[in-house]
C-alpha cells in the first residue's frame, strides 16, 4: 500500500464523515420511533408475530429519513464520490447514499473494518520490507505511520 493509497484512505474516511453523522442520526431517530410505538402499545415486543412488521416499518422509516436527507442535501452525503467512484450517474449515487445512511452506523463500521484490514496489510508489508534494498525510500513505513489513527 503506497503513500498515495494511505492518503486516499484517510481522505475517504473524512469525506464520509457527514454521511456517518447522518446515519447515526437516522439510527437514533429510528430508536426513538421504536421506543415510542412500543410505549404507546402499537407493538407488543413479547409477540413474535409483530417482529417482521416492526422491522419492515422501521426499515421504511430509516430509508425515508435517509432519502429526505440525501435529496435535500445536494452533495455532502454523496458516498460514491467520497470513495472515489467516477461517472456512476446521479441516480446510482443517490440510491447508494440513501442505502449507506439508512444503515445507520453499520455501513460506516463496515468501511472502518475494511480500512483496518488495509492497515494490517500495510503493517505486514512494512515488516517484510524492513531493511529493504539500498534504494528503498521507506514508503511502507510512512504508510504505517499514516494509518496509525485507524482502529486496529
Amino acid at each position: 500500500m503506497d503513500g498515495s493509497t494511505v492518503d486516499q484512505a484517510a481522505k475517504t474516511t473524512l469525506a464520509l464523515a457527514p454521511a456517518f453523522a447522518a446515519g447515526f442520526a437516522v439510527q437514533q431517530i429510528v430508536e426513538v420511533v421504536d421506543s415510542t410505538v412500543v410505549w404507546l402499545g402499537a407493538w407488543d415486543p413479547a409477540k413474535q408475530s409483530t417482529i417482521p412488521r416492526k422491522k419492515a416499518v422501521l426499515s421504511l422509516v430509516s430509508v425515508g429519513i435517509a432519502a429526505l436527507l440525501v435529496l435535500l442535501d445536494h452533495g455532502d452525503f454523496d458516498v460514491l464520490s467520497a470513495i472515489g467512484a467516477k461517472n456512476t450517474g446521479m441516480m446510482v449515487e443517490t440510491i447508494v447514499s440513501i442505502a449507506f445512511i439508512s444503515a445507520g452506523t453499520e455501513g460506516f463500521n463496515s468501511l472502518m473494518k475494511w480500512l483496518s484490514y488495509k492497515k494490517e496489510d500495510a503493517k505486514a508489508t512494512a515488516a517484510k520490507n524492513k531493511g529493504g534494498t539500498q534504494g528503498d525510500s521507506g514508503g511502507s513505513q510512512k504508510d504505517v505511520a499514516s494509518l496509525q489513527w485507524l482502529p486496529s
